[in-house]
């Protein structure tokens, strides 16, 4: 390298620095803004979230010099499909596409700018530090969790354990660094007062393959060990401690499969290409118009483009599973399976921490003055 060319390298690597700085400083901003829209339940942060999202979308499309024609199209179609359920979802579902397009190029920016830490493992923990301290200081309960989140349910509560988690396993997976099997745990252990099924169902499938994927073999063995003698001992008392302190003891029927049978049943072929319309839904209407699943609500803003999304992440499967990616390929099922009972993703304020794994093959590079190889 010559001389000459210094002063070139210095100034792009100056550039990435500070654009680095600036996008630590919106992901900063995003999460705390999340948690005061989470708390205060407040419509116009959500507004100003969805915005901020979608900047790192428009980052993303001004200085990725590969963008691909079929995401034009995708992100354009998303867009369109939003406005044509604009008045069915009462503006709702052009937020929506703000969320789910803005979301994932925050997530593949995240990545490539080195910002996990800041954007998932600081806010788990601290968030962690403070749902333990409401339950072993305060003495909150189930009831009292339901209602710390203006306008949520303590499900979603969990949900944002659920997702800051997912986040940080995938930024540790692409980092190849083991994850902290006490941060894990921890995670799992908080949905118990948390009373939701579907919440502790995949947390406790977390830990599960968290130690298969990510610990030696006598470690994971040794867990899987003292587990077993642990349900031998104690499995009398913990089960009923499940079945009288967690929804465990409402058993395994829920209202949403009749919301899904519901929507199912007002759909017909112009409808399904669409969107449905969930105010047609009664089972759906009898829970404050929450339909309890992101496909759902994923089809009624997007309508086929939920098929096309399908097929994408069936692609994604597919590839993860060719290429021995094991435990993205059961991290994604555990976010998939977790959308299924609830709207978290697909057009929510936390897609940017469970849409990652989606983003495992995509590699886009991006002009040298903004990410200079140095």
């Amino acid at each position: 390298m010559s001389a000459m060319d210094w002063p070139e390298v210095s100034s792009a690597s100056s550039s990435t620095t500070l654009v680095r700085q600036i996008l630590m400083v919106g992901v900063l901003v995003y999460t705390l803004l999340l948690f005061l829209a989470l708390f205060s339940g407040f419509f116009y942060i959500r507004l100003v979230l969805a915005s901020l999202s979608f900047s790192f979308l428009l980052f993303f499309v001004c200085f990725s010099s590969n963008l691909k024609f079929f995401h034009v199209i995708y992100v354009l179609f998303i867009f369109l499909m939003g406005l044509v359920a604009l008045d069915r979802s009462g503006g709702s579902s052009l937020i929506a596409g703000f969320f789910l397009t803005g979301g994932l190029a925050m997530a593949v920016v995240i990545r490539d700018f080195n910002l996990g830490g800041v954007a998932y493992k600081f806010p788990l923990l601290i968030y962690l530090l403070y749902l333990y301290f409401c339950w072993l200081v305060l003495g909150f309960g189930p009831s009292e969790f339901n209602h710390i989140f203006s306008g949520y349910s303590r499900n979603i509560v969990g949900a944002v354990v659920l997702a800051l988690l997912g986040g940080y396993l995938w930024i540790c997976y692409e980092e190849d660094v083991r994850p902290s099997i006490l941060l894990v745990i921890l995670s799992a252990l908080i949905t118990i007062p948390l009373y939701g099924r579907s919440n502790i169902v995949a947390l406790m499938l977390v830990v599960v393959f968290v130690l298969f994927f990510c610990w030696k073999y006598k470690v994971s063995l040794f867990y899987f060990c003292a587990s077993v003698m642990a349900v031998i001992v104690l499995g009398p008392v913990v089960a009923d401690y499940f079945s009288s302190e967690t929804n465990f003891s409402s058993g395994i029927e829920s209202p949403r499969y009749e919301m899904l049978l519901g929507y199912l049943s007002e759909l017909n072929l112009f409808s399904l290409l669409l969107g449905g319309d969930e105010r047609l839904v009664l089972a759906i209407q009898e829970y404050g118009g929450n339909p309890h699943n992101a496909f759902i609500r994923f089809h009624s803003n997007f309508g086929f483009m939920l098929f096309v999304s399908l097929v994408a992440i069936l692609a994604v499967f597919i590839r993860l599973l060719s290429s021995g990616s094991g435990f993205l390929l059961v991290l994604l099922c555990v976010m998939l399976f977790r959308g299924f009972f609830d709207v978290i993703f697909f057009g929510n304020l936390i897609d940017y921490a469970l849409l990652g794994p989606l983003a495992y093959f995509f590699r886009p590079e991006y002009k040298p003055l903004i990410f200079a190889k140095t």
